[in-house]
């Protein structure tokens, strides 16, 4: 037998729909067979960087828990293009 490997991505651990720890039982979960559509509209509702009062104000992806979605799910292009816009108020959280 093959003893298993850990694989983990850049965020080993993703954070809820709060922002505080993913968990069935805190209702901030996302499950992994539910629809796209579904899921878009509950990362569209997640908090975002908490220092960004105004839309103006230039933001830190570091401290937005949506980052870490970017980290896992998104090309190295989206992620430059997010980081860039983000840090100079290019575009909203």
């Amino acid at each position: 037998l093959v003893e298993p490997q850990v694989l983990l991505t850049e965020a080993s651990r993703l954070p809820g729909l709060d922002g505080a720890k993913m968990s069935k039982s805190y209702n901030n979960a996302i499950a992994l067979r539910e629809e796209a559509d579904s899921v878009a509209h509950k990362v569209k509702r997640m908090p975002t960087d908490p220092a960004r009062v105004k839309r103006s104000d230039a933001g830190n992806p570091e401290r937005c828990p949506v980052w870490q979605f970017h980290l896992v799910y998104s090309p190295e292009a989206t992620k430059a293009w997010v980081k860039t816009e983000c840090t100079r108020a290019g575009i909203g959280c």
